[in-house]
């Protein structure tokens, strides 16, 4: 192949686009590729299809258990936290930028009993 028959293929190519459907496909799906618009899903085979639905399918019962976990440990520290929220508001308001490890020191004085 010269520079002649790239020359001729390439001023050609509309019509070859028109009448080539095999083409045609194939220089669409590279030119969403390269726009960003492809997505391979719409080439993908019966059996390819069929592997992504029982993949997404584990995947998802995976991320339900997760976030169910994830919900119980948002119980668990919100009992803790509505245990000790009078403690947590006190301190908040009454404790100036800057004091925190001031106050800090006093609280574990007081735990520790001195």
């Amino acid at each position: 192949m010269n520079h002649a028959t790239v020359l001729h293929y390439f001023k050609r190519f509309p019509w070859y686009l028109q009448t080539d459907a095999i083409l045609r496909n194939k220089y669409e799906r590279i030119k969403s590729e390269f726009n960003k618009e492809y997505d391979p899903v719409y080439y993908l085979s019966e059996n390819e299809l069929k592997k992504e639905v029982f993949s997404l399918r584990f995947e998802n019962k995976e991320l339900s258990s997760e976030l169910k976990g994830v919900k119980n440990r948002v119980k668990e520290l919100t009992s803790i936290e509505e245990r000790f929220s009078d403690i947590f508001k006190m301190v908040k308001e009454r404790t100036k930028d800057g004091k925190e490890k001031e106050v800090l020191k006093k609280l574990n004085a007081i735990y520790n009993g001195i």
